[in-house]
This record gives structure tokens, C-alpha cells and sequence, in this order.
């Protein structure tokens, strides 16, 4: 791989705190990269002017990394975390209340 693509690739990923989708974005921003690079090398450039060309026609590196970490930034599951404090809350209830009935029958039987 070219240097100048390896390194802009691995400065995108420096802004993307999701480390499992960073092979994933390489091969995307590659793809895109070797597109416009075709585009240019049909318009008679050479490889490596062509290569130039097509990083810095995707854009400011921070700001794509910027806007791929906010698309990729792991979402909470708030739904899952209220109905597991529902299930903890009502369960607690339910052992408070047997101990609590417990004490009285065994208060009666004594």
C-alpha cells in the first residue's frame, strides 16, 4: 500500500474511537479512493498524481473522521438497561416481601 494512503488512512482512523470498525472504514475509504483514482488516471494523470489527487479530493482528514465517528459511536441501550432495573427493582420487592411474611409466620407458629 502507498504511504501517503496508509498514512491517510490510519490519521481517519485516529478520530474513530470504535476500534472494530476501523478495517471496515480502511476498505471503504480505499475503495473510494481507488475510484477516484481511475477517474483521474482516464483523464490522463499518472498513478501517482492520480493517487494524490483522489486524497485530497475526499476531503479534510478530521473532518471525516469526525463525521465517521459520530455515525460509528456505540449507541446505549437505555431500553435494555430500564427493563433489567424494572426486573431487578420488582424482584428485590418480591424477596423483601417473602422475608417479611416469613418473620410473621414464623412469629405465629413461635
Amino acid at each position: 500500500m502507498n504511504k501517503k494512503l496508509s498514512t491517510f488512512l490510519n490519521d481517519v482512523c485516529t478520530c474513530i474511537h470504535c476500534q472494530t470498525v476501523h478495517e471496515d472504514i480502511r476498505q471503504e475509504l480505499v475503495c473510494h479512493i481507488e475510484d477516484l483514482k481511475c477517474e483521474y488516471i482516464e483523464q490522463g494523470y499518472n498513478d501517482v498524481k492520480a493517487l494524490d489527487m483522489a486524497i485530497i479530493a475526499m476531503g479534510d482528514i478530521k473532518e471525516i473522521g469526525n463525521s465517521l465517528n459520530r455515525q460509528h459511536k456505540p449507541q446505549t441501550e437505555w431500553t435494555l438497561i430500564g427493563l433489567t432495573s424494572i426486573i431487578a427493582v420488582i424482584g428485590a420487592i418480591i424477596m423483601y416481601t417473602s422475608s417479611k411474611s416469613e418473620t410473621v409466620q414464623a412469629e405465629s407458629f413461635g
